[in-house]
């Protein structure tokens, strides 16, 4: 909350000039108020790859880039790991000593590799609320690949590269897709002055002669979906999941002629091309050869199963390296007989859960089912945070979800959908004292003084039963059922329980077992998905009227009568994974996303105070103190997060003189409020202008007003995204804000 006084003139000019270059929205901003203090494993889950001079570079999308030497194939060396970066995609492109990486939201990330054991970030390039898929780059370009949110549009970008510390955008294209959905795949690649472009079910061919105006040549239907492409004198080739590959004859780029299809059994992964010889990687783990001498009617080379598991590959004249969750490398002197070099483990996959008690931390691996069959339950010391390091580690089932009582119980939920009982207080001796086995899914465990809480769902073939089991666990050795709420699941705090049929909030008195009775509903919004409740707070993840992801915050402590106190416009895509309260803190944490802090000090005006993306892919978070502890499938990560909870948001009550509070949400969709204090009674009016300074809107017509708080609701509907500004007239005094509008 602020006192604003900022010139519009001049405010206008820095949001221009900082418009004229690369835009980093809400989605792709730095890092604030929270800090990694500590990791333990750091793993590899795929990822695409480009080799240079026997250097292995691999972009893992969030868990980094990877460097390995490649010198002596039969022994493939780490040099480095950089993950200090957000990143949703993999594709990369790498000339001399620059690294070119897709990261999706955050646009394109150019490193310095002339150090491969320090890799250095020079510059970035995003365009406004662009999810960038893909770069290639000859000589003094690169070409970009990016399409918006929803999928309907992508563009190709043309950047001077001269100066990789400062990439200029110098032409662009824009590509109408068509029967392609949001996540819909896109590849590129550029040779002899054409660009060759294919998404899902086409492929456009790119006069890039003229690097500022390029021009569509033609396009073709190409069969199938989430394609790779591939290049070979007159042809393109490209493999897809649905398991063809296709052979296009672009002897004529005004013509493009669909040649031939070859179909495998199973999804295309990536293809290789050495002279004549196209590799293609099944995603299953098999190797296929095909000799293309004769596009119309290639022969068969080599097929065998490799036990790579799904990646992409990279050639070079004598060997080929798998990426996966493993790096391997293959001898293809003999291509009729192919065989491995050398195999390196990129370590721990799939971390997804974790629970802290005391200095220990309790955390779910499934793993890598190319090394093991056995999930492993690991217990970690966290005395020094800066300094985690296992302890032991028990084969065991693999767990979802994990509770701790008396710091010696452990309660999990495994993925056989049973409830299990441990006493860990000998690890090194743990007993299991109860195993519940049922036909249900088992979704959700609270625990609240000696009852337990757990949301059931009918198992394989609707057997079993739906609603919530509330058993006694005063005994560990024999869990008891001691009643049963049909077609009800929900979150428990206290002594009720806040449940949704899809359309109503229900909140039912759960103090008494036997008579568990309905108190209180809303039904303000149509649809309710997930929530949590705590200090009287109830947090309901939902969508508003346009099928946007928000979150509404209810005052309960009225349970009788629950009333709306906030709506929050999630500032990025996506919908959170999970929801956490941490005081007056709402934690959301998005796999993709990482993890966003708000202070709901004024439940009236949540404030962001803390965000950080994470290099895996958040399963699970709990926290100790001021830390949080991610299970983030590829590491397990240690936060501090202290900073963000020392970011105070109070409005005062009565204000000794006039106060702008700042208008919340913001960025916001289509609705927010504005809302200020007159320390005495004035003449007031509120309008809304564009980035240029012309008014669009008389919100608060010039009129008296007594002293005290005022607000008024601002419905954009009907306006385009981006950056406007509330100017307050009060007795004459003006106030300026900018606002972001994002659709």
């Amino acid at each position: 909350m602020m006192k604003l006084n900022i010139r519009l003139s001049g405010f206008i000019i820095i949001v221009v000039l900082l418009l004229m270059f690369f835009h980093l929205d809400s989605i792709s901003q730095e890092p604030f108020g929270i800090q990694q203090v500590g990791r333990l494993y750091k793993s590899l889950n795929g990822g695409n790859v480009v080799i240079r001079n026997d250097i292995a570079y691999v972009n893992s999308g969030k868990a980094g880039l990877h460097i390995f030497d490649l010198s002596d194939p039969e022994q493939i060396t780490p040099v480095v790991y950089f993950d200090d970066y957000q990143s949703s995609d993999n594709n990369l492109d790498v000339q001399e000593n620059i690294a070119f990486l897709t990261t999706g939201y955050n646009g394109l990330i150019i490193f310095d590799v002339t150090d491969p054991e320090n890799p250095n970030i020079t510059s970035s390039f995003c365009a406004d609320r662009l999810f960038t898929t893909d770069v290639k780059v000859v000589e003094s370009l690169a070409y970009v690949l990016s399409r918006e949110a929803s999928g309907r549009t992508a563009w190709l970008q043309l950047l001077n590269i001269d100066n990789p510390y400062e990439p200029l955008l110098v032409g662009q294209l824009d590509l109408e897709r068509i029967q392609v959905g949001r996540y819909g795949y896109q590849r590129l690649i550029v040779f002899e002055d054409i660009c060759y472009v294919v998404f899902d079910q086409i492929m456009y061919l790119i006069d890039v002669a003229d690097p500022e105006s390029p021009q569509l040549i033609s396009s073709i239907e190409v069969p199938g979906s989430h394609p790779c492409i591939i290049k070979s004198e007159e042809l393109i080739i490209t493999g897809h999941s649905h398991g063809n590959i296709n052979f296009f004859d672009i002897s004529n780029p005004q013509e493009p002629r669909l040649i031939n299809t070859i179909n495998q059994e199973r999804s295309v992964s990536d293809l290789g091309l050495q002279d004549s010889l196209l590799f293609v990687k099944i995603n299953n783990g098999i190797i296929h050869v095909l000799d293309i001498s004769d596009p119309e009617n290639p022969e068969d080379v080599f097929t065998g199963d490799m036990s790579w598991g799904s990646g992409r590959i990279g050639l070079t004249e004598d060997y080929l390296l798998n990426i996966s969750r493993r790096l391997t490398t293959i001898d293809i002197s003999h291509p009729d007989e192919l065989t491995s070099i050398s195999v390196f483990n990129t370590g721990q996959y799939y971390i997804h859960s974790s629970h802290i008690a005391g200095n220990c931390a309790y955390i779910g691996h499934e793993p890598d089912w190319l090394n093991s069959e056995t999930n492993t339950l690991i217990r970690i010391d966290i005395t020094d945070p800066s300094r985690p390091h296992e302890t032991d580690r028990r084969d065991s089932t693999s767990y979802n979800e994990i509770e701790m009582v008396d710091e010696h119980l452990l309660y999990v939920l495994d993925l056989d959908n049973d409830l299990r009982v441990y006493d860990v207080s000998d690890w090194r001796n743990w007993e299991m004292l109860f195993h519940n086995e049922t036909v249900e899914f088992e979704r959700e465990l609270f625990i609240n003084g000696d009852r337990c809480y757990l949301n059931l769902f009918p198992g394989w073939g609707n057997n079993g039963r739906n609603g919530m089991s509330i058993m006694d666990i005063s005994n560990p050795h024999q869990l008891e059922e001691v009643y049963f709420i049909d077609d009800i699941h929900g979150s428990v705090w206290g002594d009720y329980l806040f449940s949704s049929d899809g359309s109503i909030i229900r909140i039912y008195d759960i103090s008494d077992p036997d008579r568990i009775m309905e108190v209180g509903y809303n039904d303000d919004y149509a649809i309710y998905w997930e929530f949590v409740v705590s200090n009287d707070l109830l947090f309901v993840r939902t969508h508003d009227d346009r099928s946007r992801v928000q979150i509404v915050a209810f005052d309960v402590s009225n349970p009788y009568d629950p009333t709306v106190r906030s709506e929050l416009q999630l500032p990025i895509l996506g919908e959170p994974d999970e929801m956490i309260i941490y005081e007056q803190h709402l934690i959301l944490t998005f796999a993709d996303e990482g993890i966003y802090i708000y202070d709901y000090t004024v439940p009236e005006s949540p404030q962001l105070v803390g965000y950080r993306h994470t290099p895996g892919v958040i399963h699970d978070i709990d926290i100790s103190g001021n830390l949080l502890y991610v299970a983030d499938e590829t590491n397990f990560g240690i936060y501090d997060f202290s900073e963000a909870l020392g970011v105070t948001i109070s409005k005062p009550m009565f204000p000794e003189t006039t106060f702008i509070n700042t208008f919340y949400p913001n960025p916001f969709n289509d609705r927010g409020v504005a809302e200020f204090y007159l320390h005495k009674s004035g003449m007031v009016s509120l309008s809304l202008h564009s980035i240029t300074g012309r008014q669009v809107e008389n919100l608060i017509p010039l009129s008296g007003m007594a002293a005290g708080w005022h607000s008024t609701n601002f419905n954009a509907k009907g306006r385009s995204t981006g950056t406007y500004f509330l100017k307050y007239d009060i007795d004459g005094q003006f106030y300026t804000e900018p606002i972001l509008l994002l659709k």
